[in-house]
């Protein structure tokens, strides 16, 4: 929640400084704030917390820095609305008669909104506990647009691409960024037509996303029948409509409806790479939005993992650690047992920070 809080201040400030500017010094501030979070010795689990922090603050950074290098100068341009946006949408306040004092008293209450581009959320309030925290780099802040405007037109999400480029870590991150309930399924060749639909309609009346992970390993006849059902949940959600009947592929009829929440989100990624995988029927694909997703940034990601050990020059660090590992993995006879990915990255970066606490 205390992410949730910088985010929220960190817009605000934002979109202050580009009307009343400057930018940059808005950027300083918040380098100086990650530097005393940094200087804290506390305890494993606080600077877990300080770790989410400070992979938030960083993300921060660097959107201002492109703010700046762009000449933003309005809180209505895209270059800024394009990004994810918190912002706190206070309790309706109605003025009391009575007398020259008049009174306000607090109607309803006030509520979180999450905003992207032209999508507008109100925050879910789900509790995720403390997960691991996704690094937002350039590829995932394309796949939270691309999702989100899924979203705002009643349409799934389709990120697709080889494997460890993030596709269901940045639909369970979007969902945490909007206080969702994200279930992962792993599709197989075991599931039909009827486990789908128990799936399925349970997610609809719970109003929680469902991500089903290489949904291409279904064979193509399930894949054409859940098309239809996943049709009608898009329609019911356009409608307005608060009930459905599924497995019918009715709305709102018959002692099978069931009842439809409006947050309710499908999702499905998938790896084209790989042998032995169906081809979705033109009828399926055309209820999501796909997003392509590449290599991820090693340097961004390094960059985050060195300044959660409280190192101030992090930035520099980062850049020279992602070009050993390039080097190498150029230089280097191709052997099976090597590896110079993201993964050995990790590693290395985890091994140095238990060797610095335990020095």
């Amino acid at each position: 929640m205390k992410g949730k809080v910088s985010s929220a201040s960190s817009a605000l400030e934002a979109a202050t400084a580009l009307k009343d500017g400057p930018l940059a010094s808005l950027s300083t501030r918040l380098l100086a704030s990650v530097q005393y979070v940094l200087a804290a010795n506390v305890h494993p689990q606080k600077r877990k917390k300080f770790e989410h922090l400070i992979t938030e603050l960083v993300h921060q950074r660097d959107v201002i820095r492109r703010l700046v290098s762009s000449s933003t100068a309005s809180p209505e341009a895209y270059a800024w609305l394009q990004y994810l946006r918190y912002y706190w949408d206070p309790p309706k306040r109605l003025v009391q008669n009575g007398g020259d004092h008049k009174a306000a008293s607090a109607q309803g209450k006030g509520n979180l909104h999450v905003q992207i581009a032209n999508a507008d959320f109100e925050y879910g309030f789900e509790y995720l506990g403390m997960a691991e925290r996704l690094v937002e780099t350039p590829l995932t802040h394309k796949c939270y647009l691309t999702l989100s405007q899924a979203l705002l037109h009643k349409m799934g999400g389709n990120p697709f691409g080889p494997a460890g480029t993030g596709k269901t870590e940045s639909v369970k991150a979007l969902g945490a960024a909007i206080g969702r309930f994200v279930l992962v399924f792993n599709c197989d060749e075991r599931f039909d037509f009827s486990a789908m639909g128990r799936l399925l309609a349970g997610l609809c009346q719970v109003g929680a996303w469902g991500c089903f992970d290489e949904f291409n390993r279904l064979e193509e006849r399930i894949l054409s029948a859940v098309s239809q059902q996943i049709m009608t949940i898009q329609r019911a959600l356009a409608s307005g409509t608060s009930s459905i009947d599924l497995l019918k592929g009715g709305e709102g009829g018959g002692g099978d409806a069931i009842s439809l929440h409006q947050n309710v989100g499908v999702f499905i990624t998938m790896n084209p790479g790989y042998a032995g995988r169906s081809h979705l029927p033109d009828n399926l694909k055309a209820l999501f939005r796909s997003i392509a997703m590449t290599a991820p940034d090693n340097g961004m990601i390094a960059e985050v993992m060195l300044f959660a050990q409280g190192l101030e020059t992090a930035e520099k660090l980062a850049k020279k650690v992602v070009m050993l590992f390039q080097l190498c993995g150029e230089q280097f006879s191709k052997q099976v047992h090597y590896d110079f990915g993201l993964r050995a990255l990790k590693t290395v970066l985890v091994k140095s920070r238990e060797d610095k606490e335990a020095g």
